[in-house]
């Protein structure tokens, strides 16, 4: 990396479609071996974004009363709680294309975290891939919803993050695949760069951030 003026100076990561890949759908069709009534998309539109599964991602419920309560909705059979949660949790795929862009960056001294809407059982997952476990391994700030009891585009969430990092709003670029919470860090004053790893290239995130800092 060349040595140039910074525009901002730390950098804030999602984790889904930013740092890994995911697809509950996979996961909902799974399902459908164990609820023959209901199709994939039935048991989407009855999971995933309701009021159930923000309940898990604020920490407001646990995750074997989600899975309880989600096994009842789709109504399945011959499924326990604990092979529920295995399904739900598998959908996550690597996004090895940013490592080498996360690690120029802790190697420019760059400080980065990660805001994540989550659960324990979706974090356990995605910690297994080293995108996700650099953030550990460098002790980065790593702001889960269900630890924090909000989930974005709420402003708590990004404020903690900036707290965490020492950081003021114009000095951070967060990093999201949705439009509304992308517009949600605008509006406290940062910077932010809507990249999804399964629709751009890791080139596009490259020169969105080129932008705002030194690559």
């Amino acid at each position: 990396m060349q040595q140039c003026r910074v525009m901002v100076r730390s950098v804030i990561f999602d984790i889904g479609n930013v740092l890994i890949t995911f697809d509950k759908l996979l996961a909902c069709e799974e399902l459908t071996t164990y609820t023959k009534e209901k199709t994939a998309d039935e048991i989407h539109k009855l999971l995933v974004g309701e009021d159930l599964e923000h309940l898990l991602e604020t920490g407001t419920i646990s995750e074997t009363q989600f899975a309880k309560k989600a096994l009842t909705k789709i109504n399945a059979q011959g499924l326990d709680e604990k092979k529920f949660l295995e399904i739900w949790s598998d959908v996550y795929e690597g996004n090895n294309e940013i490592i080498d862009l996360l690690n120029e960056l802790h190697e420019r001294s760059v400080p980065m975290a990660i805001v994540s809407t989550n659960s324990t059982v979706a974090y356990a997952a995605c910690r297994k891939f080293e995108t996700v476990r650099l953030f550990e391994d460098w002790k980065a700030p790593i702001i889960l919803s269900h630890e924090v009891g909000v989930t974005k585009p709420n402003e708590k969430i990004f404020r903690l993050a900036l707290e965490a990092l020492g950081c003021e709003a114009k000095d951070a670029a967060f990093i999201d695949d949705i439009t509304e919470n992308i517009e949600a860090a605008k509006n406290l004053g940062m910077a932010g760069i809507e990249y999804n790893a399964k629709v751009h290239s890791i080139q596009y995130l490259r020169d969105e951030l080129s932008r705002l800092i030194a690559l």
